[in-house]
């Protein structure tokens, strides 16, 4: 009988551990939610009303409910509770009314004025001594901006410069934009054998052309694309932005992606006369602007980063000139207090897009990222090294912008 009974007391022992592990185990990932929750935290009102965290109730201090929240950004408090009754954490909040844009995932030919002139390539001048390249400190990417005072815009400003460039001229005197920082810079112009004109011996542009996605178009029109910015190379990582157009574009196909070899959409600007949009800023979080007229017809509500869960999700893109859902899963979000591009890691899982395009195309590059019926974020860059995974930005940092 006291063996019967000490089996009994094991047992029970065993399944009250047993149902405290369980409890613990469920209970710990919500606590780790809880406290990436960052102060400052932006929330739509209906991200708020649907914050579901497993054991955990929120209560909001500074308005009655959700429906109190008025026009414009509202300042309140989060207290979560575990079981609604022990604190855990307090964070000051932002609510929003909502915040809602119209979904991309369409191409568009994407003319960007740089703010100055990009130089492509130091190249050589055939002079009557042989051919021979420029003493400067320029460098590939480097973005004049000012030539002996002057400022520089166009690249005929430059070519104008050096035909007014007189026989008791030695020097020219630039100013240069490098890292983002300027740099003054002494450049000694050669005789061109052919034309008699001086020379620097630069292969430069003022206009960078290219395709892209759109993310999303905000309901006041502003226009979001490609999550990362229109660069020159490692000197100027971001290009700045004088002005420039977005236009109608056309898929025409595209080069499929290998590991260590990138694939490509291939398309084309249609309806050059008429641009579609206005670009106004490139920066780290993509190309934005006004559209001049309606791109998109679906409403969709903007995720906040701090909601985002690794997991299965989509993306919205266009390949064979069809705006397609494609299924993928986000095998990284990092916790970004502050802006940053790479905020997840996805994976492409869709076999349709694998067997089609092994993976993310460079062109994809806005792609819409879709988890739980709102846009979160959008494609950034490719894995050079394995095509089917990539970099994402978060949607609340583009939208910001």
């Amino acid at each position: 009988m006291k063996r019967v009974g000490f089996l009994k007391i094991t047992v029970l022992k065993l399944l009250i551990l047993s149902a405290v592990f369980l409890l613990i185990s469920n209970i710990v990932p919500s606590i780790v939610e809880i406290s990436n929750i960052p102060a400052g935290i932006r929330l739509s009102s209906a991200e708020l009303e649907n914050l579901n965290i497993r054991h955990i109730g929120v209560q909001i201090d500074g308005v009655a409910e959700t429906a109190s929240f008025n026009s414009g950004i509202n300042q309140c408090k989060l207290k979560f509770k575990l079981f609604n009754i022990l604190p855990i954490k307090s964070v000051s909040a932002e609510i929003e009314p909502e915040r809602k844009v119209y979904l991309g995932g369409f191409p568009v030919g994407i003319s960007l004025k740089v703010n100055g002139v990009l130089v492509v390539q130091k190249v050589e001048i055939d002079t009557y001594a042989g051919k021979v390249k420029p003493n400067s400190g320029i460098v590939d990417g480097d973005i004049i901006i000012e030539m002996n005072g002057k400022r520089v815009l166009y690249a005929s400003d430059i070519t104008e410069n050096m035909q007014n460039f007189g026989e008791n001229d030695r020097i020219v005197e630039m100013v240069v934009l490098r890292h983002g920082e300027e740099v003054k810079i002494t450049a000694y112009p050669v005789i061109e054998n052919l034309t008699g004109y001086y020379r620097l011996g630069l292969a430069v542009k003022d206009i960078v052309d290219g395709i892209g996605t759109v993310s999303f178009v905000r309901t006041d029109g502003r226009f979001a694309c490609l999550g990362h910015p229109i660069s020159g190379n490692e000197n100027n990582r971001v290009l700045p932005c004088y002005s420039g157009n977005i236009y109608d574009c056309k898929i025409l196909g595209y080069c499929k992606g290998s590991k260590g070899v990138p694939g490509e959409l291939k398309g084309a600007f249609t309806n050059t006369s008429s641009p579609i949009g206005r670009i106004e800023k490139n920066n780290e979080f993509g190309v934005y602007g006004t559209a001049n007229k309606s791109l998109s017809a679906e409403l969709i509500d903007v995720g906040s980063r701090h909601l985002v869960k690794m997991g299965k999700a989509q993306i919205v893109t266009t390949v064979n000139d069809k705006l397609t859902y494609y299924d993928i899963e986000i095998v990284k979000a990092n916790v970004q207090n502050s802006p940053n591009e790479k905020g997840m890691i996805i994976r492409v899982t869709d076999k349709n897009l694998l067997s089609t395009t092994g993976g993310i195309l460079q062109g994809m590059s806005g792609s819409p990222i879709i988890q739980d019926n709102k846009i979160i974020g959008a494609v950034t860059h490719v894995f050079l090294n394995d095509p089917t995974k990539g970099f994402g930005v978060y949607a609340d940092w583009m939208y910001e912008n």
